[in-house]
């Protein structure tokens, strides 16, 4: 992932995170073990979401998101599902996260989420609960003021389509919604009603 100053890039190496100039030779500016993914940069590229893989719990291994800045590191959320993605807010010290936890049984089936997490003080709100799916995309408005997700139907057992999932499974179709980022008292985003959108879409961003 490309830094916004475009003089850097973060690389996934497996074991850790290494942060590259991007000048040909150039030596690693830094590199962080205990990291295995890099999710966002914020708008001024003083701080990264990033992924921490744990290990304590061998059984149940956890992952958790972190704000990394120089000198410093803050843990946000910690999950025994997936954290997806990230997405810092383009003014406010906000950060927007889809994640997921593993529902109770036997089957590997986990409940999508999506909240808000003020990156100074740690509070965090679960703006929606998604629809159980493996293949699930968020995109936070340039203004900050909404978030385009996409619901697919995946396709009936034996029916082909030209689209495939991540899991490469294919898609039948998808539909796009559309959340408004609604503000209580203290201006924190808090839960609202998403809205369907009358044209199918996939995989939706916003254009800066």
């Amino acid at each position: 992932m490309i830094a916004p100053d475009s003089k850097s890039i973060a690389i996934n190496q497996g074991q850790g995170v290494a942060i590259v100039p991007l000048e040909p030779g150039a030596e690693p500016l830094d590199f962080l073990a205990q990291f295995g993914q890099t999710l966002d940069f914020n708008p001024n590229g003083s701080a990264a979401a990033m992924v921490r893989f744990n290990n304590d719990v061998p059984t149940q291994p956890t992952r958790s998101l972190f704000l990394v800045a120089e000198g410093s590191q803050r843990e946000l959320l910690t999950t025994d599902g997936q954290i997806r993605s990230a997405q810092f807010h383009p003014t406010r010290p906000l950060l927007y996260c889809l994640f997921t936890t593993l529902l109770p049984g036997d089957e590997n089936r986990e409940q999508p989420y999506l909240a808000a997490i003020d990156t100074q003080t740690g509070k965090r709100v679960d703006l929606l609960m998604l629809p159980i799916q493996q293949e699930i995309q968020f995109s936070l408005s340039p203004d900050g003021l909404g978030v385009l997700f996409d619901q697919i139907q995946p396709a009936a057992e034996g029916q082909t389509s030209p689209i495939y999932g991540s899991d490469g499974q294919p898609i039948a179709t998808s539909s796009l919604w559309i959340l408004p980022i609604a503000a209580d008292s203290n201006g924190f985003p808090k839960q609202a009603q998403p809205t369907t959108l009358p044209i199918a879409g996939l995989r939706p961003f916003w254009l800066p």
